[in-house]
């Protein structure tokens, strides 16, 4: 099998929670980039044939993604606590392509780092506007990827409404260059424990969270 995902998350979820070829698996990726080599969700549409939304705010970005992955549904949203229109900063670097964050709350210290000058108008909804977009009631996998704003993804959803079976998130403190996210990373962690979550791994500047109670957890794994 190919594994395409940076620190091997996509290794870890197969080989610990997620192993069955599963026809009514769902991924959604918010930050899906272009759909390519940096996509967890990659290897679990292709190899266990799951159907993934990829959610990607840049335009460029999410075109390309529609060609990457043609199996995939893609939508061209930014998921923020304000709906309508936000802001994205982008490198001044066109070649750096994998750096874009919220504008609003963003932090000076990540700006400056990456030089994020460049300015992009998106649609923006909450998390749970794009799940009941896509009417889903489950998501087994769960891939949050937003260059620092991903407690907004967390706040925004309604785990009421849908259940979430595994989260990896991006915890950018767990890097010695990105200390000042340490503050809001320990705020998703705490989130994640008021939701039921236990954290299952971390990997670079990545940790993996599973619901121990998944209805659907014993389909989507067989030890092996």
């Amino acid at each position: 099998m190919n594994r395409f995902a940076r620190g091997e998350l996509d290794k870890f979820i197969y080989d610990n929670c997620i192993n069955n070829v599963l026809e009514d698996g769902v991924a959604i990726e918010i930050g899906g980039h272009d759909g390519g080599w940096l996509s967890i969700s990659r290897f679990f549409e292709r190899e266990l044939k799951f159907k993934t939304i990829l959610v990607e705010p840049i335009k460029r970005l999410f075109e390309q993604s529609k060609i990457n992955r043609p199996n995939s549904v893609h939508l061209n949203y930014a998921v923020s606590k304000k709906r309508g229109f936000t802001n994205i900063v982008k490198p001044s670097n066109d070649n750096i392509q994998e750096i874009s964050s919220l504008e609003d709350g963003l932090n000076v210290n990540w700006k400056q780092a990456w030089g994020l000058t460049k300015i992009e108008q998106v649609t923006s909804l909450h998390m749970q506007d794009i799940i009941d977009e896509t009417q889903l009631s489950y998501v087994d996998l769960f891939v949050i990827d937003v260059e620092g704003h991903e407690l907004d993804v967390l706040e925004t959803t309604d785990f009421n409404k849908v259940e979430v079976g595994i989260i990896t998130i991006e915890m950018l403190s767990t890097l010695p260059t990105y200390p000042y996210f340490k503050e809001k990373d320990d705020q998703c962690r705490a989130y994640l424990k008021s939701k039921g979550f236990i954290h299952a791994h971390s990997t670079t500047g990545d940790e993996i969270w599973v619901n121990p109670n998944y209805s659907r957890k014993n389909k989507l794994f067989t030890p092996k």
